[in-house]
């Protein structure tokens, strides 16, 4: 699944005075396309690493079954905090204590939605391209965990997978996302880009 930036085009039309032909300022255009690839790169991982879209809509939870799943005993009982070295000795070692600090990480981080491996996360590509920047991952599950599906069973029950978008992308798919963080974002690198058009920096 895989989405590019193509706004230059409007940017460069929005520009007055300038007067250098369109494909000499898009070939011009590289140094500025990767910055915007590296800020585009750090919205998507900020919004795994916080578990909010980068529209600013918290992702849904763990279902109790998906938490169960990942460590038993975080989500039976109910420990918050082994995460901690604090919850750790409140709960016990949850390995020999020699092997501690070589151990996984069991806790708040591990039981966020959509970092259980790391995989799709890090499966992410930014791309500069001709006039604009491509991204997205070639992983089967991306336009699942993105846009959600409703019609996803488990062992023949309903098991509905929620949208937790973590492209900065709209519900169709179509268009960059404009709200929360991608709108300010998208705002930035407009400026940006158009500041590299006419200044050169």
């Amino acid at each position: 699944m895989g989405f590019e930036v193509d706004g230059l085009d409007e940017t460069v039309d929005m520009l007055d005075g300038v007067e250098k032909r369109y494909e000499q300022i898009r070939r011009g255009t590289a140094p500025i396309l990767k910055v915007v690839a590296a800020d585009i790169r750090t919205l998507i991982d900020d919004s795994f690493q916080n578990s909010v879209s980068p529209a600013g809509i918290p992702f849904a939870p763990l279902t109790p079954s998906s938490a169960a799943a990942r460590d038993p005993r975080v989500f039976s009982g109910g420990r918050a905090a082994l995460g901690s070295f604090e919850g750790e000795r409140r709960a016990g070692p949850l390995v020999p204590r020699r092997r501690r600090r070589r151990r996984r990480f069991i806790g708040p981080v591990f039981m966020k939605p959509l970092v259980d491996t790391g995989l799709l996360r890090n499966s992410i590509t930014t791309i500069p391209v001709p006039g604009g920047v491509r991204f997205g991952t070639n992983k089967i599950q991306a336009a699942t965990h993105q846009f959600g599906r409703e019609d996803n069973t488990i062992g023949g029950h309903a098991a509905p997978i929620p949208a937790r978008p973590y492209l900065p992308i709209d519900a169709t798919g179509s268009r960059f996302e404009t709200r929360g963080a991608a709108g300010k974002l998208l705002a930035d690198l407009q400026q940006d880009v158009a500041r590299w058009i006419t200044e050169g920096r």
